[in-house]
């Protein structure tokens, strides 16, 4: 008999894609290789050279969204999956953005967002759930699973080029 399996249903379609025996895996690399290539030069310079932290817990998904942000040419930092592992990484790394899923395997990420704004680094809130925002984030960006991959990249990019705009740093 088959055990049922367990994964949220936004990683299903990922997982089930990735372990297709066809290998469609090795498909999902060079479809986002021919997308950077196809695309303007500079949405791709959007994230090239950010130091981009990945709060993940579904490993398919992160390494996913790992892969395809240094195609990008984002410096990935993590991904981590837990809030002390994310702590330490902050610590460790200067981040220029942060890619943060909300529900971490039941931890709620908010710990690590306040610190990041108090630190002025942008963040991304992703979840696959209508989650309950604080009060204190119900303005903060939030782009919902399942996500376009581009459309992620693009608000990254667009987190960090604003300020660097306004400051005249672009």
């Amino acid at each position: 008999m088959r055990s049922r399996c367990c994964l949220h249903p936004s990683s299903r379609v990922l997982v089930g894609q990735l372990a297709h025996p066809a290998g469609i895996a090795a498909g999902w690399a060079a479809r986002v290789r021919e997308y950077s290539v196809l695309e303007s030069g500079d949405e791709r310079e959007g994230l090239q050279g950010l130091r981009v932290l990945v709060a993940e817990d579904e490993f398919a998904i992160a390494m996913f969204l790992a892969d395809y942000l240094q195609l990008k040419g984002a410096h990935v930092v993590g991904p981590a999956g837990d809030l002390r592992e994310l702590a330490r990484l902050v610590d460790d790394h200067p981040i220029d953005v942060a890619l943060l899923d909300i529900n971490l395997g039941g931890e709620q990420v908010y710990p690590l967002a306040d610190r990041l704004s108090e630190a002025g680094t942008p963040f991304l809130l992703t979840s696959g759930y209508d989650d309950n925002l604080p009060s204190r984030f119900a303005s903060a960006p939030r782009c919902p699973k399942p996500y376009h991959i581009d459309a992620l990249a693009r608000q990254l990019a667009g987190l960090v080029a604003a300020p660097r705009a306004a400051a005249g740093k672009v």
